[in-house]
């Protein structure tokens, strides 16, 4: 800004006058500053100073540019949250059973016969098979096959055992007969104890036979016990003999297992 001579002169000028008038002023309030009297002040106790804030200074954030979505093509597949499956021993397959033997003719009648004896009602519904459902008819058999093959062979070890055994069978079946009747609803009283009085007489029965089935088992076993004492007793005895035949026979080629 450019100042001309008159205007810097009329400044001068007034900046001079006003310092004249301020002068003035102070010089004519202080002779009455002096003249007046001066009043005493209590001084009150300064109050105690107040806590600073515990404020936090607050951070002033930058913006966050918020990035673009990735492309559906590119984002990637989120993880999978199934838990692992825990690990179960592996579990054995039962092995096939064996196909059922083919029966001859002769064995089918020998297991017809076997049914009519132990299991009658068993033996008129294997005949009505028979006629009706051939293949009903074998799976029949095929399942009666096996007690009749233990008892043919309990006939040419014991034949006295396996007449018991027979028996037992038969009356097995006759209780369960029975008790099946007595537990039919709305049975008549007299019905009722005709019934009672035939199971107890048919277990009773079965008892009698239990008893002597068992005292022949004991009979068996006592006399392969001597046959076992007398064994041992005379290997005692040829006590030499034994051992050299054993020595002889490991030399011998192939040796000899039993001894």
């Amino acid at each position: 800004m450019i100042i001309r001579p008159n205007t810097r002169s009329f400044l001068i000028a007034l900046v001079a006058a006003l310092g004249l008038l301020t002068g003035r002023l102070v010089s004519s309030a202080l002779p009455a500053a002096a003249n007046s009297p001066v009043k005493r002040v209590a001084l009150r106790p300064a109050p105690p100073p107040r806590p600073a804030a515990t404020t936090a200074p607050v951070v002033l954030k930058s913006p966050v540019k918020k990035a673009a979505p990735p492309h559906p093509s590119l984002s990637p597949r989120p993880a999978a949250t199934t838990a692992p499956a825990a690990l179960k021993p592996p579990v054995k397959k039962a092995a096939p059973r064996p196909p059922a033997p083919q029966l001859t003719p002769a064995q089918i009648n020998q297991i017809m016969d076997f049914l009519h004896k132990t299991q009658p009602e068993t033996y008129h519904k294997a005949q009505v098979l028979r006629r009706t459902d051939p293949k009903q008819f074998v799976t029949l058999i095929n399942k009666a096959a096996p007690n009749f093959k233990r008892l043919e062979q309990l006939q040419k070890s014991d034949s006295k055992l396996f007449d018991m055994t027979l028996e037992n069978l038969a009356d097995t079946h006759k209780s369960f007969q029975i008790a099946d009747e007595l537990r039919q609803p709305n049975l008549p009283p007299a019905q009722m104890k005709k019934l009672q009085n035939e199971l107890v007489r048919v277990v009773a029965s079965q008892f009698e036979l239990h008893q002597r089935i068992r005292t022949h088992e004991l009979n068996l076993l006592l006399r392969r016990l001597n046959k076992l004492k007398a064994q041992f007793q005379l290997r005692r005895k040829q006590r030499a003999e034994i051992i050299q035949a054993r020595v002889r026979a490991l030399i011998g080629k192939p040796p000899s297992v039993n001894w």
